[in-house]
Protein backbone atom coordinates (compact mmCIF):
# COMPACT_ATOMS: atom_id res chain seq x y z
CA UNK A 1 0.00 0.00 0.00
CA UNK A 2 1.25 3.32 -1.14
CA UNK A 3 0.56 6.47 1.12
CA UNK A 4 0.71 9.91 -0.07
CA UNK A 5 1.50 12.49 2.36
CA UNK A 6 0.03 15.37 0.87
CA UNK A 7 -3.10 13.82 -0.42
CA UNK A 8 -3.79 12.72 3.97
CA UNK A 9 -2.98 16.32 4.68
CA UNK A 10 -5.46 17.48 1.96
CA UNK A 11 -8.14 15.53 3.38
CA UNK A 12 -7.67 16.08 7.20
CA UNK A 13 -7.75 19.62 6.15
CA UNK A 14 -11.09 19.41 3.93
CA UNK A 15 -12.46 16.98 7.25
CA UNK A 16 -11.38 19.66 9.62
CA UNK A 17 -12.54 22.56 7.34
CA UNK A 18 -15.94 21.06 6.69
CA UNK A 19 -16.71 19.76 10.34
CA UNK A 20 -15.86 23.76 11.29
CA UNK A 21 -18.16 25.42 8.77
CA UNK A 22 -21.06 22.73 9.07
CA UNK A 23 -20.70 23.89 13.17
CA UNK A 24 -20.89 27.49 12.16
CA UNK A 25 -23.40 26.73 10.07
CA UNK A 26 -25.56 24.98 12.48
CA UNK A 27 -24.98 27.79 15.09
CA UNK A 28 -25.96 30.40 12.88
CA UNK A 29 -29.57 28.25 11.79
CA UNK A 30 -29.74 27.69 15.37
CA UNK A 31 -28.76 30.30 17.36
CA UNK A 32 -29.00 33.27 14.99
CA UNK A 33 -31.57 36.09 14.62
CA UNK A 34 -34.15 35.89 12.01
CA UNK A 35 -33.92 38.17 9.12
CA UNK A 36 -37.13 40.81 9.24
CA UNK A 37 -38.62 38.52 6.00
CA UNK A 38 -38.33 35.07 7.32
CA UNK A 39 -40.63 36.41 10.34
CA UNK A 40 -43.61 37.63 8.38
CA UNK A 41 -43.65 33.88 6.93
CA UNK A 42 -47.24 32.23 7.78
CA UNK A 43 -47.33 28.84 8.74
CA UNK A 44 -48.76 26.49 6.79
CA UNK A 45 -52.17 26.28 4.78
CA UNK A 46 -54.29 23.44 5.32
CA UNK A 47 -54.13 22.30 2.09
CA UNK A 48 -50.14 22.93 2.22
CA UNK A 49 -49.98 20.21 5.09
CA UNK A 50 -52.45 17.87 3.47
CA UNK A 51 -49.88 17.98 -0.07
CA UNK A 52 -47.43 17.14 2.58
CA UNK A 53 -48.87 14.61 4.03
CA UNK A 54 -49.72 12.62 0.96
CA UNK A 55 -45.85 12.94 0.06
CA UNK A 56 -44.33 11.76 2.72
CA UNK A 57 -46.81 8.73 3.25
CA UNK A 58 -45.89 8.02 -0.19
CA UNK A 59 -42.17 8.19 0.26
CA UNK A 60 -42.71 5.92 3.78
CA UNK A 61 -44.42 3.51 1.78
CA UNK A 62 -42.24 3.53 -0.82
CA UNK A 63 -39.45 2.74 1.31
CA UNK A 64 -40.56 -0.06 3.00
CA UNK A 65 -42.36 -1.54 0.34
CA UNK A 66 -40.53 -0.57 -2.75
CA UNK A 67 -41.91 -4.10 -4.87
CA UNK A 68 -44.78 -1.35 -5.78
CA UNK A 69 -42.49 0.78 -7.79
CA UNK A 70 -40.16 -1.79 -9.15
CA UNK A 71 -42.92 -4.05 -10.68
CA UNK A 72 -44.24 -0.67 -12.57
CA UNK A 73 -40.73 0.08 -13.82
CA UNK A 74 -39.76 -3.92 -14.55
CA UNK A 75 -42.70 -4.08 -17.04
CA UNK A 76 -42.03 -1.22 -18.52
CA UNK A 77 -38.56 -1.82 -19.16
CA UNK A 78 -38.84 -5.28 -20.05
CA UNK A 79 -41.55 -4.11 -23.03
CA UNK A 80 -39.02 -1.69 -24.08
CA UNK A 81 -35.86 -4.21 -24.64
CA UNK A 82 -37.78 -6.57 -25.96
Amino acid sequence: ISVSVYLTFFTAIGGILGASYMLLLYKNVKFGDLKTDIKQLADLSNIEIFYFSCLAFLTMLLGIYPKLLFEMINKSISMSIL
